[in-house]
């Protein structure tokens, strides 16, 4: 990939992207459920809303964890053709690695707080 390809930079901020469209979805998802009462419907040992909060940041978390994975082996399929490049394709999988554990922080709180 060249470097001034602008895909370079997209790759860069893909991780807190997709971090961000998984906040936005749980706190939607929290809202409607909230209105809708879907914390009064039980399934096993949960509420219906807990139980999909709990699925949405579970999937959030793991295609984090696929991105980086996905950046990880493009940077190794990438390197050595310069040493800009090079820098770039770090950069885009760091910050991917470090939206991991930063979604799952944001979301840990699923399991145990009140929902509404």
């Amino acid at each position: 990939m060249r470097l001034n390809s602008p895909r370079l930079l997209l790759l860069m901020a893909a991780g807190f992207t997709l971090w961000s469209v998984g906040f936005v979805a749980v706190y939607g998802l929290l809202s409607t459920g909230c209105e809708f009462g879907w914390q009064n419907i039980s399934i096993g040992p949960m509420s219906f809303q807990r139980l999909l909060l709990l699925l949405v940041a579970l999937v959030n978390i793991a295609l984090a964890g696929l991105l980086a994975v996905w950046l990880y082996r493009r940077m190794r399929h990438n390197a050595g053709r310069s040493s800009a490049t090079d820098f770039l394709w770090w950069v885009s999988f760091g910050a991917g690695l470090v939206a991991v554990p930063a979604t799952a922080f944001v979301f840990a709180g699923i399991p145990v707080l009140t929902q509404c």
